[in-house]
Parts: structure tokens; C-alpha cells; sequence
């Protein structure tokens, strides 16, 4: 079992070291790639022009086809938001609560196992 645990913390070790070093060799290719896109779409106003007229720039030396799109982001359900619309829909701060609470109670439980890891603290 000792084996075992120590092998787990030596690939968990190495994941964390390559995870770390992708990161660094990402993060300026992605500031890259996120400045351009805000650059072209910039350009093209997209905000501002109809569905029917945003360009598709055809690539063929790269067999690629880029086409800005348009879409919608929407916030996550939280319980302050859920309490606020049921409130205003019944009118009725109670009524609002019970809802939540037995949409709380209806929700389904999966119990996942993993092993999780603490550094220790150096006691020197």
C-alpha cells in the first residue's frame, strides 16, 4: 500500500510539473490569440452588422474556415438569484423559500472517491 501511495504522489508530482509548464508555454500564445480576435472583430464591427453580412475568411492553405459568431453568455443560477425571481413571481418571501428548500431537498446526490492531497506543514 505504501508503494502505491508514494507512486501516486510521484505521478501526481509529475501532472502538476507538466500542467505547470503548459500553462507557461500557453498563456502567451492564448494573450495572442485573444488580442487578435478582439483586434478583428473590432474591425469588423460585429456588434453592429446583420447576421447575413459577417464575413467567413477561407483559409485553404490551412484547410480552415474562420467565422466570427455572436452569442449569448448567461449568468448561473444561484440561490440569490433563484430567491429573488421566486420572490417576485409569488410575491411572497415564504413561498420563495419553500420552493428553494425543496428544490434543495429534490436534488440527486453522487458520492465520487478520490484521493485528495495536503502538503504537510514543515515542523521544524
Amino acid at each position: 500500500m505504501e508503494t502505491k501511495i508514494v507512486q501516486w504522489v510521484q505521478c501526481d508530482n509529475q501532472l502538476k510539473e507538466y500542467n505547470d509548464k503548459m500553462k507557461e508555454k500557453m498563456k502567451p500564445v492564448k494573450e495572442m490569440r485573444d488580442k487578435l480576435s478582439n483586434e478583428i472583430l473590432q474591425e469588423i464591427d460585429i456588434g453592429n452588422v446583420e447576421k447575413s453580412k459577417i464575413p467567413t475568411f477561407n483559409i485553404q492553405a490551412l484547410n480552415t474556415s474562420i467565422v466570427p459568431t455572436v452569442s449569448n453568455s448567461y449568468e448561473g443560477y444561484s440561490n440569490k438569484f433563484l430567491h429573488e425571481c421566486f420572490t417576485e413571481y409569488f410575491k411572497s418571501e415564504e413561498e420563495a423559500k419553500e420552493l428553494i428548500q425543496f428544490m434543495k431537498n429534490k436534488r440527486k446526490v453522487e458520492k465520487k472517491y478520490s484521493l485528495k492531497r495536503e502538503v504537510l506543514m514543515d515542523l521544524n
